[in-house]
């Protein structure tokens, strides 16, 4: 009985300790649609809250086509990766977005719900519009709750493009629990563009392996007594 508790209590230890990752496939995105658009969303196993450090990395293919000829979303919180940019600015949403230059905003990886100098939207890597390129994409976005700082960067064909960092006070997401994801790419033709994987890791707050081995301490001088 005592070696039990211990080894179940050890094992509680380590799930607490240990940072849980999931990775979702091409497959489990479920199809959806937004202004006559093909989008696809997934629901989170586990939230991604500003109560802890998370990170997530999302592995693209792309076959040089935007979604439009204003370009394509790359990735946005929620089931509706095509809202109007209106619905990001000063709530909790974000919606990386990837622009051509007919869409006024200039060429270039673009970000809404990320508060810039002029609370607009603000063009990075404008000299590459990545979806243009044939070949492999990588987005990367974490958050850290101990520096309260929001950190993302895109990658295309192996060479970075782009790269950001927001404090909590620009980051008007950084109170939100996001429960699901969605993107927009061109999913038509023999090569259709896809998020092949998306990866999310989520680190438990020190705390919480501390209170859990404070309650385990309890537990082995309760059964002492």
């Amino acid at each position: 009985m005592k070696k039990t508790l211990i080894v179940s209590s050890l094992v509680c230890l380590a799930q607490m300790a240990v940072a849980s990752t999931i990775v979702y496939s091409a497959n489990e995105w479920t199809d959806s649609n937004s202004a006559g658009y093909a989008t696809k969303y997934i629901n989170l196993e586990e939230a991604l809250s500003s109560d802890v450090s998370w990170s997530l990395t999302a592995e693209y293919t792309l076959n040089g086509l935007t979604m439009n000829q204003w370009g394509s979303a790359f990735l946005a919180s929620g089931t509706d990766p095509l809202l109007e940019q209106a619905n990001y600015k000063n709530t909790t949403a974000f919606q990386y977005y990837v622009g051509t230059s007919q869409n006024g905003n200039g060429e270039g990886f673009q970000t809404l719900g990320f508060i810039t100098e002029n609370n607009d939207l603000k063009t990075y890597g404008a000299s590459t519009n990545i979806l243009t390129n044939v070949g492999t994409a990588t987005l990367e976005m974490s958050w850290d709750v101990k520096t309260e700082t929001l950190s993302w960067s895109i990658s295309s064909n192996g060479a970075d493009v782009a790269s950001a960092e927001f404090i909590k006070s620009d980051y008007a997401a950084s109170d939100s629990e996001i429960t699901s994801l969605s993107y927009a790419l061109n999913f038509t033709g023999n090569t259709p563009a896809s998020l092949n994987t998306l990866t999310v890791t989520i680190v438990p707050e020190p705390t919480t392996a501390s209170l859990g081995l404070l309650g385990v301490a309890a537990l082995f001088l309760r059964r002492r007594r």
